[in-house]
């Protein structure tokens, strides 16, 4: 879990989901942007890409009214930081960020938190045969070739669209690969009644099938997208092939979303059908409330009892109810959407207040069709990605050397080593180091077609702790939690200080967080419970990702992707939004994959370029670039703040999250026609980093330079 930040104009929806989740394991309780999409087509409604102040507590958004040939509608925002995310688990080998581990579950856990929601299944195609719609998709990189632009001779400049995976050469060549940049957005997954799923497309159609001898034919049942006030014929034909009479006891209940006008049959009916025998059942219903949003589309579901007990065979019929016209609708591919979707109390959580239609797709929560429906940045899967990294706190990107300590506490059996600061190496099993490396190994490899390891590990883990023995003040908010974690440890003589590491997890089921896991500042983590992706989720966030849950999007398009909380390992979880948050992308268009402007491990920082011009507001406009150093390469960094004093005038600034600098000082004070006279301005620059090099020592970085600046 965590809260968006840019610099993106205005502010992001502040979005809240307050719900709770039960799933059962082991007996045990559970479980920007302003955007006119001009190059798409019929009609788009938008919102401005990210919150907010930075502080992780969410804020309010309005978002921009647009311009183009689409109409842009942006309603009012709302405000609210918290959110529980529920995802069924498909498949019980599957491990989501609800799950407990089996062998070493954390005691007491509640197992609340950074929660995947229900999967939102959706209605009929977009063809009109109403049949679910594979996309083109070149979405995700499944392989690093399908991204590869070979048509460029090593040397060249990269075309537009795509970006070199090496530095550029003085003259703009790029020696490496030329990587395609998917930045229009097109459905990672299957198109159904105008609606993207990026993973589970859901049933809407009625296909005949045989239960134990009883064969279901559909004589007549809904096909397409009905509206309120239509009606529709069911008919099925029971067909006894089992080879000797059948008595089976009918169970159903009426549907929620459609009027029963009249039915044939009653709920107990008992169906006495001879071999080889037909039964007819028929109804007529009326379409009542638009359900395309719901993910549950049954008319009825027909269970045929036996009376032996067990589980019984079931039959559903299926229809979809789509939205009417109105004077605000969303033409999207033939189907018309409301503007925004607030279900009752399920709002803002599981419902939209902006939207995009692109190439006849409907994308509830997406900002963009292509870069040019972004203010600044690039589209990115739907979403406006215009700084890197594009999550308030994050503080490096996924390139370099990683010293990362997990701390578990309050795991049971796991015991304390004679020595507790042992390296737990034997907890390797269970932590699954590999799984988290190998994700990241595959989303770099994949984004850049670079086959070497751009991204290395150091992992210590600490084990056997109770929280008896740490928290002596009933303080579980994970800032108490940490600070008294760090002086236990400190105590022990584990360490001198967290700051020893760039990232530190602590695991722990009495931690006070509103989520299975939430990323702090400063590569901080806390998580309730064991779960290898969610700490990939979770590590996101350290890197730049942003969630993609918050509203209904993660059960369309984003369904399946990481940061719209799909944890399941089967399919792994996909990279969408995240790539080009965490520099995978080329997001500032300067024809390099955004981590290859860094350094993997700088070793100094430098003021590579500044000047300073006297405005006739009476003011001094400052600009300068604050770079890292690796041996003589100059990289971009990313800074928390920057102070910058005027020497000679008593004036200071300070500027957050940004490296390329402008910055206005005031003018009273100082006599503007004298210092334009003498050419320059004394200013003192300061800001600190830490750096891990390859051997994996920590170092604190400092710049504090004095610099004679050229005025204009």
């Amino acid at each position: 879990m965590q809260r968006n930040w840019t610099a993106e104009g205005g502010v992001r929806i502040a979005r809240a989901l307050l719900c709770t989740a039960l799933l059962v394991l082991l007996a045990a309780i559970a479980t920007g942007c302003g955007s006119t999409s001009n190059a798409s087509s019929d009609v788009q409604v938008q919102r401005d890409a990210n919150d907010d102040s930075g502080d992780g507590n969410g804020g309010s958004d309005v978002g921009d009214d647009g311009s183009g040939s689409d109409q842009s509608i942006t309603p009012d925002g709302l405000e609210g930081d918290t959110s529980v995310d529920v995802q069924p688990n498909d498949d019980a080998s599957d491990v989501d960020e609800s799950d407990v581990e089996a062998d070493l579950a954390l005691d007491g856990a509640d197992d609340e938190g950074d929660l995947a929601l229900p999967d939102l299944d959706a209605p009929d195609s977009l063809d009109a045969g109403g049949d679910a719609t594979p996309a083109d998709s070149d979405g995700d990189a499944t392989t690093s070739d399908s991204l590869i632009d070979d048509s460029v001779t090593p040397g060249d400049p990269c075309k537009p669209g795509s970006a070199c995976n090496r530095e550029l050469t003085p003259e703009g060549g790029c020696l490496g690969l030329c990587i395609k940049q998917t930045t229009k957005v097109v459905c990672r997954g299957t198109v159904v009644a105008g609606l993207c799923y990026g993973l589970y497309p859901p049933q809407d159609t009625n296909e005949s099938q045989s239960l134990n001898g009883l064969d279901v034919t559909v004589l007549a049942a809904p096909s397409g997208v009905y509206l309120p006030g239509d009606e529709a014929t069911i008919t099925l034909r029971l067909k006894n092939t089992s080879g000797a009479e059948l008595k089976r006891t009918l169970i159903f209940k009426d549907p929620a979303d459609w009027q029963v006008v009249s039915r044939d049959f009653q709920p107990g009916q008992l169906l006495t059908i001879p071999n080889g025998g037909t039964f007819d059942l028929e109804a007529k219903v009326k379409a009542v409330e638009p359900n395309i949003f719901n993910g549950a589309y049954n008319i009825f579901s027909f269970t045929f009892d036996d009376g032996n007990g067990g589980k019984q065979p079931y039959f559903e019929v299926f229809g979809v109810i789509g939205y009417p016209q109105e004077t605000d609708s969303i033409v999207c591919g033939g189907h018309y959407f409301p503007p925004t979707y607030c279900p009752g109390n399920n709002c803002p959580s599981q419902g939209y207040f902006q939207a995009t239609c692109c190439d006849g797709v409907f994308y509830p929560d997406g900002q963009c069709c292509n870069n040019g429906d972004c203010n600044s940045g690039v589209c990115s899967d739907g979403y406006c990605v215009n700084r890197v990294p594009q999550f308030y706190s994050a503080n490096r990107l996924p390139y370099g050397y990683v010293k990362i300590l997990v701390v578990l506490v309050d795991f049971d059996p796991i015991k304390p080593d004679a020595d507790i600061c042992t390296n737990r190496t034997d907890l390797d099993g269970m932590l699954e180091p590999q799984t988290v490396e190998g994700w990241y190994d595959d989303l770099i490899k994949n984004r850049t077609g670079r086959d070497e390891k751009l991204l290395h590990w150091q992992w210590t883990v600490i084990a056997g702790l109770s929280s008896k023995d740490l928290i002596q003040d009933a303080m579980y908010d994970f800032p108490s939690y940490q600070k008294s974690t760090e002086a236990y440890l400190k105590g022990k003589g584990c360490l001198t200080s967290f700051e020893e590491y760039d990232r530190v997890v602590i695991m722990s089921s009495q931690i006070q967080i509103n989520y299975g896991g939430q990323a702090f500042p400063d590569g901080r983590i806390a998580m309730r419970y064991n779960s290898p992706l969610l700490m990939v989720h979770e590590l996101g966030h350290t890197f730049g990702a942003n969630d993609t849950y918050l509203n209904i999007g993660d059960r369309f398009q984003w369904q399946g992707d990481l940061m719209g909380n799909y944890l399941n390992t089967n399919p792994i979880p996909k990279d969408g939004v995240a790539w080009t948050e965490v520099g995978l992308g080329d997001v500032d268009l300067d024809g390099v994959i955004d981590i290859f402007t860094r350094n993997m491990a700088p070793d100094s920082l430098v003021v590579s370029a500044a000047s300073a011009t006297v405005t006739t507001k009476g003011t001094i406009e400052l600009a300068l670039s604050v770079r890292s150093k690796e041996g003589e390469h100059l990289g971009r960094v990313i800074v928390d703040q920057v102070q910058i004093d005027l020497v000679d005038f008593a004036k200071s600034n300070t500027t957050y999250r940004d490296d390329e600098i402008m910055t206005v000082f005031d003018g009273s004070g100082i006599d503007l026609d004298a210092l334009k006279l003498a050419g320059t301005l004394k200013i003192r620059v300061r800001t600190e980093i830490y750096s891990t090099d390859a051997s994996f020592e920590r170092k604190l970085l400092t710049l504090d330079e004095l610099i004679d600046v050229p005025v204009q």
